[in-house]
């Protein structure tokens, strides 16, 4: 018998790709109506392949909304507040794509208005959104 160590799955991988229908379903769940319904429209299976997706390097995350506006990127940004909040293991820290979506909105000259910043603060505990960390 042998005894050896346990290490945890790799959880920052850059292996994973973001699915393009996902995102679109991700997307559309960002508005008013949908993010009601979060817990209802992505089934618990799906919620724990994708939950990867938060940890993924910002490169990933600019190449998958490359052709998307800015309102679905604001859509986006607001989906993924409350995922990371109501989704087990869709934790993200000083790693969630809201901050390298933020990032990319200010790249193009449409930076989340105060209200949006007020609005990600009162629905997140993630004290690193939606700017980064303080370097």
């Amino acid at each position: 018998m042998s005894v050896g160590t346990w290490q945890p799955p790799d959880t920052t991988t850059t292996d994973a790709n973001i699915d393009p229908d996902f995102l679109r379903q991700c997307i559309a769940l960002g508005s008013d109506q949908g993010l009601n319904r979060l817990e209802l429209e992505i089934d618990e299976t799906t919620r724990s392949q994708q939950a990867l997706i938060m940890r993924l390097p910002p490169e990933s995350w600019v190449a998958a909304v490359a052709d998307c506006s800015s309102a679905d990127i604001r859509q986006l940004v607001r989906f993924l507040v409350l995922a990371e909040m109501t989704f087990s293991g869709w934790e993200a820290g000083e790693l969630s794509p809201v901050i390298t979506l933020n990032k990319l909105l200010k790249q193009r000259g449409e930076p989340l208005t105060r209200d949006e910043v007020l609005w990600i603060k009162k629905n997140s505990r993630n004290r690193y959104l939606p700017n980064g960390p303080i370097l």
